[in-house]
């Protein structure tokens, strides 16, 4: 049995950016996506073929942190930097721990990019930390163990 609360998430490409921590990392899926064709004279049923492989967008959870570290500029230049600057993917890796701080899964998105940054809302009368949000797009998922 693996526990899902000890995973590492690191980040490649120059600037160095390395190990982030997060809280929390949603969204790593992929689905088939299909086509439905009715084939002419037949009406009993239709074929379903394949188009393609879609893969949803990575959610990284974190306490709101000052964006004086490569990771908050990387972030910060993509969204707010109004296309002055090329965007500069990086392949970030995704992987998750047993007890013993060994890798047993990991996941890479290559060619991933910030397409979202979300603070989540602020309530006074709770003592939460101050949580943001940073949604990744990417061009392909590869997963091992």
């Amino acid at each position: 049995m693996t526990g899902a609360f000890y995973f590492s998430v690191k980040f490649q490409g120059g600037p160095s950016i390395g190990e982030v921590a997060f809280k929390e990392a949603s969204g790593l899926s992929s689905e088939m996506e299909m086509e439905t064709v009715s084939e002419g004279g037949v009406n009993d049923h239709q074929l379903r073929l394949p188009k393609g492989v879609r893969q949803t967008n990575v959610v990284l959870k974190r306490a709101m942190m000052p964006r004086e570290n490569n990771f908050g500029e990387w972030v910060h230049s993509t969204l707010e930097g109004g296309f002055a600057k090329p965007i500069v993917p990086r392949n970030v890796e995704i992987i998750l721990r047993n007890e013993e701080g060994e890798p047993m899964y990991w996941w890479i998105c290559s060619g991933a990019w910030p397409v979202k940054w979300n603070a989540e809302p602020f309530d006074s009368q709770k003592n939460d930390l101050a949580v943001e949000s940073i949604e990744l797009a990417y061009a392909e998922l590869k997963r091992g163990q």
